[in-house]
């Protein structure tokens, strides 16, 4: 696969070196979905932090069209593990204990 060559100025250069997603070199080990995942993990955890881990009103922030869209997304970039999907009284009320009754 061929490797293009990019002219970077000083300033790109500093803000890639200073972690900045913008402007990395292209070529041998970039891979594109890597850096669109760091971005999307971003913006789901500042999303998520900001609406306390509604799944719903964080989803409305980032323009996505649900919740399940969200949770795709944070399995995706593998937050799950660090954002579990928060547990729903209601619905965890009507579910029978096992070995009671409800």
């Amino acid at each position: 696969m061929p490797t293009y060559r990019v002219e970077v100025t000083e300033e790109q250069r500093e803000s890639s070196e200073n972690g900045s997603i913008l402007h990395r070199q292209i070529g041998e080990g970039f891979s594109l979905d890597a850096v669109l995942n760091e971005v999307r993990r971003h913006y789901l955890n500042a999303a998520l932090t900001q609406t306390r881990n509604q799944r719903t009103e964080a989803a409305h922030l980032l323009g996505l069209p649900n919740y399940q869209m969200m949770n795709r997304l944070i399995r995706l970039v593998g937050l799950d593990a660090e954002w579990p999907a928060p547990r729903h009284s209601k619905i965890d009320s009507k579910i029978p204990k096992p070995g009671g009754s409800s």
